[in-house]
């Protein structure tokens, strides 16, 4: 019986690991300078205030910009690993599909009606978008875990 020398991979080298770390410290670093959460939290205020034209001029004058900055933030990073280019993809995928659900958003809301089937799907595909940046930022704390500020 012959036998064969397996030349499987077992992990990163730890060059490799290390630049995956940090590509990954670079994506937080960006995710956690993002504005638009802020600019969400206003939006928020004046749709329970029933006042949605406002929140339409707030989600185009603040957190539409601030989640197109965030977009230009994350493909202004170079990353220097293989996995560190797929997890860029992937943040880029992603934060561009919040700031897609933020444009439906404000147009729905720009309407002046509260409760209509457009608005239930806005916001349905907010809160996906902001689902899948909650879960991004599990994945990348999985790589390189964060401390928490108390």
């Amino acid at each position: 019986m012959a036998l064969f020398a397996c030349a499987c991979k077992t992990g990163p080298t730890p060059e490799e690991q290390r630049a995956i770390e940090g590509d990954v410290r670079a994506l937080q670093d960006a995710m956690g300078a993002d504005a638009t959460p802020n600019s969400l939290a206003e939006v928020d205020r004046a749709v329970a205030e029933d006042k949605p034209v406002l929140a339409a001029t707030l989600l185009a004058n603040g957190a539409i910009p601030a989640a197109r900055q965030q977009v230009s933030a994350i493909e202004a990073i170079t990353v220097q690993s293989d996995r560190g280019a797929k997890l860029r993809t992937e943040a880029l995928r992603v934060y561009r599909r919040r700031e897609a659900a933020l444009e439906v958003y404000r147009r729905a809301l720009e309407r002046g009606v509260v409760e209509d089937e457009s608005l239930v799907h806005a916001l349905h595909a907010q809160r996906t978008a902001e689902e899948a940046l909650v879960a991004l930022d599990r994945k990348l704390e999985k790589i390189r875990p964060l401390r928490r500020r108390r």
